[in-house]
């Protein structure tokens, strides 16, 4: 922090200006909650995909706990599926990869929130990746920074 002239100690008092004392405050309360972020993360992991390996490294820098799904090969359930689009509010188009083979195949432009489920579960690859999980909030880390916005 700032140190003090006299003794090299940190002082409030050598701040000068109220924006200087809450720039470190918030500071000091970013780094810490981070450290101690008591919320458990859950990330949807294809580890062959660079976005999803740097969206994780960014969070594993943090020092979070962080539960790994390699979701190609323990797929989510149908279940799984409808709460994560719940905590993602929005549309089902955005959990689905259209740029994979599958979804041309099966026709899936058209379909919708259950059929859309329903082809993921068959097909995990069409799973948008990587998705970050954590209490009532879920973001898909792309690009990875966004995988920050969960914090």
């Amino acid at each position: 922090m700032i140190p003090n002239r006299e003794n090299g100690a940190f002082s409030m008092n050598n701040l000068h200006g109220p924006w200087s004392r809450r720039k470190v405050a918030l500071t000091w309360y970013s780094v810490n909650k981070l450290k101690d972020f008591p919320v458990p993360i859950t990330f949807y992991h294809n580890p062959r995909c660079s976005k999803s390996r740097a969206a994780l490294s960014l969070l594993e820098e943090r020092q979070l706990d962080i539960e790994i799904i390699e979701y190609l090969k323990t797929p989510p359930n149908s279940s799984t599926l409808h709460k994560i689009l719940e905590k993602l509010g929005g549309s089902e188009a955005q959990l689905v990869r259209t740029s994979e083979k599958e979804y041309q195949t099966l026709n899936l432009a058209q379909a919708d929130k259950y059929r859309l489920i329903d082809a993921i579960v068959e097909h995990p690859n069409l799973m948008q990746r990587p998705i970050i999980v954590s209490n009532n909030r879920a973001v898909i880390g792309r690009p990875p920074e966004q995988a920050l916005t969960i914090l």
